[in-house]
């Protein structure tokens, strides 16, 4: 919203108006855990949107969650009065593309945490239960934090009571498409821990590409991505994730079974063809 508001701002200076149709993806920066320097984040970020709404004809959001975020913060009174908001959930797949692979996970079956960081993101609830596995005796899998770099995550990992596990932890940073996409294909599950999203592109990522993924209920939209084929979790409770990705590793006819529950309903799952169509259609430009 950021940049849409100074466009706005221009314009308007300049006398120029136009037919405005902007596409939310989320209204985190409100919350307070949303960033280090919360308060003066979301007031910007507040600000920014009043002018946004303002100017929209309509308003589109990427999930059902975020239309009604954006409708709630409105009668609340921290937004402004808004026009018609139609969701458009984004999609589940992933595109093929020709970039190179050349970082690349384990050998062996892995969890895979795409664009994890502690707070918001909640990484620590996965080192947690990967802790816990270590510590009551289960096999611990390969964790690939995959993303870019970060040095709280770097002081977070760095802990000296993680050194039990610390071979296990694998960082990919900044994989390119063609590389994310393998490393969706060769792990075990994919976890998302988050406490709250605007949609989850990892989550459907992954099952487009058939591979399990254990979401957090707290994130509430991460159901309309994974709906029945996903399993969910507390992510204030690292041993009920711990358990999740045990039972992955030690039950091999249930994974199997779930894993040809989610190829079977790959037909069902949303292309980046219907968000197009859906925008074109909220928009009345069919």
């Amino acid at each position: 919203p950021k940049i849409m508001a100074d466009y706005l701002t221009v314009l308007g200076r300049a006398g120029v108006r136009i037919k405005f149709n902007p596409l939310l993806h989320d209204m985190i920066p409100i919350y307070e855990y949303a960033h280090s320097s919360a308060s003066k984040f979301s007031n910007n970020f507040t600000h920014d949107n009043h002018i946004v709404i303002k100017e929209a004809e309509r308003i589109l959001s990427n999930s059902c969650f975020t239309k009604d975020e954006i409708e709630r913060f409105s009668a609340s009174g921290h937004l402004p009065p808004v026009p018609d908001v139609i969701a458009v959930p984004l999609c589940h797949e992933l595109r093929l593309t020709n970039e190179p692979v050349v970082q690349v996970g384990p050998t062996e079956p892995y969890v895979l945490c795409v664009g994890i960081l502690t707070g918001r993101k909640n990484l620590e609830c996965v080192m947690e239960a990967l802790l816990h596995l270590y510590e009551t005796g289960r096999p611990v899998p390969p964790l690939v934090l995959a993303g870019a770099q970060r040095k709280r995550t770097d002081s977070y990992l760095e802990q000296g009571r993680f050194d039990s596990i610390r071979d296990r932890i694998n960082i990919v940073t900044n994989p390119n498409q063609a590389e994310l996409r393998r490393l969706y294909e060769g792990a075990m599950t994919l976890a998302i821990p988050s406490r709250m999203e605007g949609w989850g592109l990892p989550l459907g990522e992954a099952l487009w590409l058939g591979t399990p993924g254990l979401a957090s209920t707290e994130a509430v939209v991460l159901e309309e991505v994974g709906g029945d084929l996903a399993q969910y979790f507390d992510p204030n409770d690292p041993r009920a994730l711990a358990d999740l990705i045990d039972a992955m590793q030690s039950d091999s006819a249930s994974y199997d079974t779930l894993k040809v529950r989610i190829a079977e309903a790959k037909g069902k799952l949303r292309t980046w063809k219907d968000v197009a169509a859906g925008i074109l259609a909220a928009t009345n430009t069919v």
